[in-house]
């Protein structure tokens, strides 16, 4: 079945949380691996990543060119002794 010229092409996801992670990192300046993510609006999205020994929550605005990062969980200090 040929494609719909009409009908826009579907999203990569792993392209969509490359992309995410890139400008979580810039932001940081540290590597991030995103979770999860959603698109509430049309020029909005939030989701989980893990940084660097934290879980936090970000929402990236493209219309108002805004981040907002929420740490949710941070690790202080390793516990995991050698048995």
């Amino acid at each position: 079945m040929p494609a719909d010229p009409q009908r826009a092409p579907e999203a990569d996801p792993s392209r969509e949380r490359r992309i995410i992670a890139e400008r979580l990192s810039d932001a940081l300046g540290e590597p991030v691996e995103v979770v999860s993510h959603a698109a509430p609006g049309p020029d909005r999205v939030s989701g989980l990543a893990v940084c660097s020994g934290r879980l936090l929550s970000y929402v990236i605005d493209a219309q108002a060119r805004t981040l907002r990062t929420r740490n949710l969980l941070e690790l202080t200090r390793r516990s995991r002794q050698a048995v």
